[in-house]
């Protein structure tokens, strides 16, 4: 799922990811992941009227599991280090490397896929 900002930004990889949303308004991105339950988000630090960290938080507190990616331009070390002490997966900054999200996008599929083999066992 991405949100404002990014939509376009990453195009599918093969099989191993797929969009299945994007939304400009993060009400309406609040809804769409919470209906939708992504495995990823990546969106925007800067939102309108609010930040990635707080679009997250408001997951986290609904009950949502997905990982969160921000992207941003500009940023505070105050602000980043909430983001990733609230459970924040990976910070990518503008402007983007397609390569870069990717390695990060990989790097969160192989985490995934061990921590499924840990529950199996």
């Amino acid at each position: 799922m991405e949100t404002e900002g990014t939509a376009g930004l990453l195009s599918p990889s093969g099989e191993d990811f797929r969009l299945i949303g994007s939304s400009i308004d993060p009400e309406e991105a609040l809804q769409e992941i919470l209906a939708l339950k992504p495995d990823i988000v990546v969106t925007e630090w800067e939102l309108s009227n609010t930040t990635g960290g707080a679009l997250m938080q408001r997951v986290r507190d609904a009950g949502g599991q997905c990982e969160f990616i921000v992207l941003t331009g500009a940023y505070s070390h105050n602000s980043l280090r909430a983001f990733f002490l609230a459970g924040g997966f990976d910070y990518w900054r503008k402007p983007l490397r397609k390569q870069m999200a990717l390695e990060a996008l990989e790097r969160l599929s192989e985490g995934r896929a061990r921590s499924q083999a840990q529950r199996a066992r």
